[in-house]
């Protein structure tokens, strides 16, 4: 059984998939390359890394447990020195896809999301070995239940 929090990965998974911007940069199917908490060692780029943050249940009367709110950390990564190109395309295309979304296209394998909206922009730079490294992104407050 799925818990809330395959529920939101499930949909999170699926709204990039969906998006045409995304697809032609990191690909489709089940070659893509979107990973959620890690890539793997030596995953081409660019690619989109998607996080849990912050889970906590949202009970009504008693511990009566409705639904599970969670922020998620979802982010193009690319090798460059740059914030633009892909990278830019890429975080568009990640915010259009899961900003404001009311829950209507929100069904997921074993529940629903209630919604998905950003809370606020993510970007972060880092050199490795000589190699520079660019991550452009959101977090974004999502809400899901089990069925």
């Amino acid at each position: 059984m799925a818990d809330e929090l395959d529920v939101m990965a499930t949909f999170i998974v699926d709204r990039l998939k969906a998006s045409g911007a995304i697809t032609a940069i990191v690909g489709s199917g089940s070659a893509a390359r979107i990973y959620q908490d890690v890539a793997p060692q030596g995953a081409a780029f660019p690619y989109i890394v998607f996080s849990s943050l912050a889970p906590n249940d949202v009970s009504a009367i008693g511990a009566i447990r409705i639904a599970t709110r969670d922020q998620w950390l979802v982010k193009a990564v690319v090798q460059s020195s740059s914030f633009g190109g892909s990278l830019t395309t890429l975080a568009d295309a990640i915010n259009t896809q899961l900003h404001g979304d009311d829950g209507t296209s929100g069904t997921a394998s074993g529940g629903n999301v209630v919604h998905s909206y950003r809370m606020r922009p993510f970007r972060l730079s880092e050199v490795t070995s000589g190699v520079a490294y660019r991550w452009k992104g959101g977090i974004f407050n999502i809400m899901a239940q089990v069925t």
